[in-house]
């Protein structure tokens, strides 16, 4: 709401579309080749169990050349 309302105090339309918050696990592109055997082996989103040191969230930004990603905060992860 708050962004909607700086739109339109600077003389822009506020945003249509609701907000959204989402986390991209991957991208697939035609242009990768063919995803049906990607999807197909991949469906469950399972793996073996596995540990993870930090976690870095990235930023995405969608061009005419796809998306460009920049690491943002990096976070340790403990335990």
């Amino acid at each position: 709401r708050k962004v909607d309302q700086a739109l339109i105090r600077a003389g822009l339309p506020p945003e249509r579309r609701a907000y959204q918050p989402h986390v991209t696990l991957a991208r697939l592109t035609g242009s990768a080749g063919p995803t049906d055997h990607f999807l197909a082996k991949h469906a469950a989103l399972s793996s073996p169990p596995f540990r993870i040191a930090h976690m870095t969230l990235y930023e995405s930004s969608l061009g005419h050349g796809g998306a460009a990603y920049e690491p943002g905060e990096r976070y340790a992860l403990t335990g």
